[in-house]
C-alpha cells in the first residue's frame, strides 16, 4: 500500500504527464496551422525594382552604343548619336500590351514606358480634318562624310535624280491616307515647310465618338527616299545602312553596281510619326534593345489600339523597327516652335579644324 506521501508524489507525476500531453496536442495544432498558412502557393510580396538592392540583369537593359563615331568608319555617316542610358524597365508595364491588358495602363504607366522608349512629345495643330507638321531639314557641317555626301553621291549617278520627302502609312497596301510628297530640289541648302496631313475618312458604322478618336489616332512614316521610278512614295522602296550606299561608290566591283537602273530607288531616312489628338510623337532612340522596343511597342497599342487591331498594330511596329535599326537615320528634333528638326550631316572643309 502507498503511504500519503508516495500517493501525493503519483499523482503530481500523472498530473505532470497530463501538462504535457496537452501541450504536445495544443503544440501540434498549432504547428499544423502554421504549415496551412505557410503554404508554398502562397503568392510572395512583390518586390519593388525601384532599390539597387533589389535589381539583378534581368531589369537592367545594357547600354545601347550607337554613336557617330562607330558608324561608318571611313565616313562617319550620322545615326542616333545620343548614348542609350541603362533604364530600369517595370516589366508589368511593358508586358501589359503582351497580355490584353492595355485598356489597364495608367498614364503614370504611359509616361513610363514613353520614357524607355525615347519618346519625343509636343503639341500639334490640328483641324477636324487634316494634322499640321512644321518640319526644318538643316544641312550639318561637319569634319567628316555625312549622310547628305552620300545622297548626293546617289543622286549625280542617276539618270533622272529624283529626291522626295513622303509622309505616308506604315504598311504596303494600307491606303487609309494617300501619300504626301515634297519634292527635294535644293537640300544641300535646306527644306522648311508646313505640311498638311489628312485625317482617314471615317467608316459608315462608326459612332461620332468612335470616328473622332479613329481620325484623331494615327500613326505614319515620314521617309526621304530616291525616287527616280516616279512611284509617288518611299515605303515600297529598298533600304540599307548608309554604309553599304556608300560602299557601292567607294567599291568600283561591289555588286549593286552591276543591277540594272544602278543606284536603284532607297531611303535614305526614317521616323515614325504617331499623331494623338492634339500631340505628335517621334522616336529618339534606335530599336536594337529588347526593352527600348518593348517599350514602344506597348506605348502605341495603348494609344491606338481602340482605333486600329492588333495585328495591324504588331505588323506595324515590326515594320518600325526594321526601318529604324537597319537605316539607322540621324536624329530628329523639336525646336522651342515645336517644328521638327532633321540635321542631315555632311562634310566642309572649314568645320575641320586644320584646314
Amino acid at each position: 500500500m502507498l503511504n500519503q506521501k508516495n500517493r501525493n508524489v503519483l499523482m503530481l507525476v500523472v498530473l505532470g504527464i497530463v501538462v504535457v500531453l496537452i501541450v504536445l496536442f495544443y503544440g501540434k495544432e498549432k504547428f499544423e496551422n502554421f504549415k496551412k498558412t505557410s503554404s508554398p502557393n502562397k503568392p510572395l510580396k512583390e518586390v519593388s525594382v525601384d532599390s539597387d538592392k533589389n535589381l539583378d540583369s534581368s531589369h537592367t537593359p545594357p547600354a545601347a552604343h550607337i554613336t557617330e563615331t562607330n558608324k561608318v568608319e571611313n565616313a562617319g555617316l550620322g545615326a542616333n548619336s545620343d548614348h542609350v542610358a541603362a533604364t530600369n524597365t517595370k516589366d508589368s508595364d511593358v508586358s501589359k500590351a503582351k497580355k490584353g491588358e492595355i485598356d489597364s495602363i495608367s498614364v503614370e504607366e504611359l509616361s513610363h514606358l514613353a520614357s524607355i522608349a525615347g519618346i519625343k512629345t509636343v503639341p500639334v495643330s490640328s483641324t477636324p480634318t487634316e494634322f499640321k507638321l512644321m518640319l526644318k531639314i538643316i544641312p550639318k557641317e561637319r569634319c567628316l562624310l555625312g549622310d547628305l555626301d552620300v545622297i548626293n553621291k546617289d543622286l549625280a549617278a542617276s539618270d533622272n535624280p529624283k529626291l522626295i520627302l513622303s509622309i505616308e502609312p506604315l504598311l504596303q497596301g494600307d491606303n487609309s491616307i494617300n501619300p504626301v510628297i515634297q519634292r527635294l530640289e535644293h537640300i544641300d541648302t535646306g527644306f522648311s515647310a508646313s505640311i498638311s496631313i489628312p485625317k482617314p475618312p471615317t467608316k459608315g458604322k462608326d459612332t461620332q465618338k468612335d470616328a473622332q478618336k479613329n481620325q484623331d489616332s494615327l500613326h505614319l512614316g515620314l521617309f526621304i527616299c530616291k525616287d527616280s521610278e516616279q512611284e509617288g512614295r518611299c515605303n515600297s522602296k529598298d533600304f540599307r545602312d548608309i554604309e553599304e550606299v556608300n560602299n557601292e561608290h567607294l567599291n568600283q566591283n561591289d555588286p549593286a553596281r552591276s543591277t540594272p537602273n544602278w543606284p536603284i530607288d532607297k531611303i535614305y531616312v526614317f521616323q515614325y510619326l504617331l499623331f494623338d489628338g492634339q500631340h505628335l510623337s517621334v522616336l529618339g532612340k534606335n530599336l536594337d534593345e529588347e526593352a527600348v522596343f518593348e517599350a514602344l511597342d506597348s506605348y502605341v497599342k495603348a494609344k491606338l489600339l481602340k482605333s486600329l487591331s492588333m495585328d495591324v498594330l504588331t505588323d506595324s511596329m515590326q515594320r518600325v523597327r526594321k526601318l529604324t535599326t537597319t537605316i539607322r537615320s540621324v536624329e530628329f528634333n523639336f525646336d522651342q516652335e515645336n517644328q521638327i528638326e532633321l540635321f542631315l550631316p555632311k562634310y566642309s572643309k572649314n568645320a575641320c579644324k586644320f584646314k
